[in-house]
């Protein structure tokens, strides 16, 4: 599966000298997965403490998706223009691991799917809501038009 990895700066912890990365995984918008699916993220909203969608890796797990990734790559910056982490370009097969869906780092590929801007001038996480926008209006759409329609006389 063709999935974005995004590494926020302020999601890394140091514990004991254990470097954990909370790593924000979603499918690739461009992957044939993606059409129609409403939520494009591997972790759900986490209430555990953790930041939302994230899972963790270790700072060798980080290493392998950054190495595969490759030039596949870029910059996630705020609405001040500032770099707040990376975006990276994968193609991984996908474990469970403690309930969230996370990435095999043993088993991943480049892909071809870019995670830099598109046609359009929008970055990844615009081009990653823009697909979940319009797969929710599209059953919105749907729900709408089944309650429209007559009750068939039985």
């Amino acid at each position: 599966m063709n999935i974005v990895v995004m590494a926020y700066d302020d999601r890394v912890v140091t514990d004991g000298g254990v470097v954990t990365h909370f790593l924000d995984g979603r499918v690739h918008p461009g992957d044939r997965r993606a059409p129609g699916e409403t939520d494009l993220a591997l972790v759900p909203e986490a209430s555990d403490g953790r930041p939302a969608h994230c899972a963790p890796y270790s700072d060798d797990q980080l290493a392998a998706i950054e190495s595969v990734a490759g030039d596949n790559v870029s910059d996630l910056i705020d609405v001040d223009g500032i770099v707040v982490g990376r975006a990276y370009g994968i193609r991984a097969d996908l474990l469970i691991e403690a309930g969230a869906v996370v990435v095999n780092t043993k088993t991943l590929r480049r892909s071809d799917l870019s995670v830099r801007r598109d046609a359009h001038g929008r970055d990844i996480r615009d081009q990653i809501e823009s697909s979940v926008r319009l797969a929710r209006r599209a059953q919105a759409s749907i729900r709408a038009a089944a309650l429209e329609e007559p009750a068939l006389a039985q």
